[in-house]
């Protein structure tokens, strides 16, 4: 089976997009995900998308982790996605994108379409914030994080150096921890100004990425709700950088790229 797809990432978070036409199973989209997400064996990424057509909405997208689980949304990976279904000619050419995912329908603005690449604007809705300040302990250490939901949940830790070590050794013990019964994101923040902010992010099914969309909104939001940024924030992820506004409603926009890695089949041996 050969299967075309394209691979891009956002920020240096990576993604296998492919159409459901090129892949009619979506019985075998999990061990599909698990299968081209595998870096030595497979493509190689953080997670697979595949678009679908919708009735509410211009296309659905469907998003996987690398291990194979399903995730609601994916901030990044929705902008590799708009500019994959203009690129593929899913959807007719024009600014604004309605893309339907599990979580609900977000609008998306191309700021910019090119060959290779685009600047896109997405709407990320509001969060649910559970805890501002919630004191757990991880190996005999008391973390103080906020515990909260943008599309999908997320932890944010505050601190006042960003170490790979660190979030490699306290990320996957904190998503699995009980207190978080889906999982959650970890993400380690760093404040230089109230306008710029570093983050590293553990993410929940794939691991220690380059970006998390979702994550740098969290802890955005997180620093705007404690008075400790304003309300546009440019954030440098391992990858990249994004710029995060947030409105009076607490609504949130995340403006960043989605750039084109390759292009090519996959030859889908044992499904």
């Amino acid at each position: 089976m050969n299967i075309p797809f394209v691979k891009m990432h956002g920020i240096g978070n990576d993604f296998i997009l492919l159409k459901r036409q090129d892949f009619p199973d979506a019985s075998q989209d999990q061990k599909l995900a698990e299968m081209v997400c595998q870096r030595h064996f497979g493509i190689g990424a953080d997670g697979m998308m595949v678009a679908e057509a919708s009735e509410i909405a211009d296309v659905k997208m469907l998003y996987y982790n690398a291990d194979g689980s399903q995730g609601e949304m994916c901030g990044n990976g929705i902008r590799c996605f708009a500019h994959y279904v203009l690129a593929e000619k899913l959807v007719p050419e024009k600014s604004v994108l309605r893309i339907q995912t599990l979580l609900d329908i977000r609008e998306v603005n191309i700021h910019r379409y090119e060959f290779s690449s685009s600047m896109v604007k997405v709407y990320m809705g509001k969060p649910v914030v559970r805890s501002l300040e919630l004191p757990i302990t991880v190996d005999g250490e008391i973390i103080q994080l906020a515990d909260l939901t943008v599309g999908v949940p997320h932890t944010v830790l505050l601190e006042p150096e960003l170490e790979v070590h660190r979030v490699e050794t306290l990320g996957p013990k904190i998503e699995k921890m009980a207190h978080f019964p889906r999982g959650t994101n970890v993400n380690f923040a760093r404040i230089h100004d109230r306008s710029n902010v570093s983050v590293m992010t553990w993410e929940r099914g794939a691991g220690h990425t380059l970006a998390c969309g979702t994550g740098i909104c969290s802890v955005c939001i997180v620093l705007y709700q404690k008075g400790m940024v304003e309300n546009r924030i440019n954030v440098t992820a391992e990858g990249g950088q994004l710029t995060i506004e947030i409105d009076k409603d607490n609504g949130i926009y995340m403006t960043g790229p989605g750039q084109v890695i390759a292009r090519g089949n996959y030859i889908g041996k044992g499904l």
